[in-house]
């Protein structure tokens, strides 16, 4: 599982929003071939006491049509409304972690001290996304995800409706050129906080 840094900036749209972003003339004008759509079944794992959450890790395996890939995220640092993080991905057999995998000498030390057995599910998310390559000046380039779903803890759920810039090449402050072409077309929230924070949120309002 390679190591990557995740350079991306994001906002919480309204439903009603999304073809206004997605026909703006900024995205179409800059788009590479058709957008793709892909519904993502995803599980968050951690131990009962969430470990790996109290560490700035989190662990998930999504299911993406018939293949699983798990990602470790490590909060890193951000940037204004952008966020940077260490990212590990790679494919797994099935709907569960594969620490040996994980080439992360910190998260590895620490699964073998609470227990690989301890991990679990403690939470999913459901999501519909929704992809456009865009390619820019200077070579720069961009993805734009755009994710309605929910996210599910226990017997909580919380609705989720935002779109993603994700940098694939450039420099940040790309992010927030676009950003700003989009807030001239309809209003958005800039977020920094994940979905794995939203859902470890969600999780321990539904244990109080």
């Amino acid at each position: 599982m390679p190591l990557n840094h995740e350079i991306e900036l994001k906002g919480a749209i309204r439903v009603e929003h999304i073809e206004i972003v997605r026909d703006l003339p900024t995205i179409k004008s800059h788009a590479v071939g058709q957008a793709s759509s892909r519904m993502l079944s995803t599980t968050y794992f951690d131990t009962p006491d969430h470990v790996l959450r109290q560490n700035g890790y989190s662990l998930r395996v999504r299911k993406v049509g018939g293949a699983y890939v798990q990602c470790v995220k490590q909060a890193y640092k951000r940037l204004g409304g952008i966020s940077v993080r260490k990212e590990w991905e790679g494919p797994v057999l099935r709907n569960e972690p594969a620490i040996s995998l994980i080439e992360d000498e910190s998260l590895g030390r620490l699964v073998r001290h609470v227990g690989v057995k301890r991990l679990q599910p403690v939470f999913r998310t459901e999501v519909q996304r929704s992809s456009q390559k865009l390619a820019l000046a200077n070579g720069h380039k961009v993805t734009l995800d755009i994710d309605v779903g929910v996210i599910v803890a226990e017997s909580a759920s919380e609705p989720i409706c935002e779109f993603e810039l994700e940098l694939e090449r450039g420099a940040p402050e790309t992010l927030l050129d676009l950003a700003s072409e989009i807030r001239k077309a309809v209003p958005f929230q800039v977020s920094t906080v994940s979905k794995a924070s939203r859902g470890y949120t969600l999780l321990t309002q539904g244990e109080l």
